[in-house]
């Protein structure tokens, strides 16, 4: 719960619970009480993570699209859904997948697809120094999307590069024995 709590609260939404104390929604935290701009997060779903909790992956994107959608101050989030939008248009996608794929935050495996198939070629990173194979690789493994208005799950293409692009920061929170994000393949 703490890392969907963190990615709530960065894009400025808070759950609501209902009677039972289970979260049943996402609604805004007001500008004027978040006092900071909403901030744009990708979200890099583990596989077990996507087949264990799939009404968790339809609320973060309920979030998602609904912390874009704020206008009630500094928004990132919305800032860059335009931005990705223009430039999924401009790859060749047509208007209506771009739209939606703009709004996409939610990257994973396809249904059924588990791990980034990289561990061999990183651990024979010793022999070249071009790494573009290993990223068209992870790319093309990872970025299946998941939100609403697109098929659940499936690739496409350039939707999760184009999101990436304006990554300033990374975290890893998962219960294993890996130190950080930089020591997973």
């Amino acid at each position: 719960g703490t890392d969907l709590a963190h990615i709530l609260y960065l894009m400025g939404v808070r759950p609501v619970w209902d009677h039972r104390n289970v979260v049943e929604d996402v609604e805004l935290i007001p500008a004027s009480e978040l006092g900071r701009p909403r901030i744009d997060v990708v979200i890099q779903a583990a596989s077990l993570f996507r087949d264990t909790f799939p009404d968790r992956m339809v609320l973060l994107d309920k979030a998602v699209r609904l912390a874009a959608g704020a206008t009630d101050g500094e928004n990132y989030i919305a800032e860059h859904t335009d931005q990705a939008e223009s430039a999924l248009k401009q790859s060749g996608m047509a208007a209506a997948d771009a739209r939606v794929l703009a709004g996409a935050r939610i990257f994973s495996n396809s249904a059924g697809g588990y791990g980034t198939g990289l561990v061999a070629g990183i651990e024979r990173s010793g022999e070249y120094s071009d790494t573009s194979g290993l990223t068209a690789a992870y790319l093309a493994r990872s970025g299946a999307v998941y939100t609403e208005g697109f098929e659940w799950g499936a690739r496409a293409d350039g939707a999760y590069e184009q999101h990436l692009k304006h990554t300033d920061a990374v975290t890893l929170s998962r219960s294993t024995n890996v130190v950080g994000a930089l020591t997973l393949d």
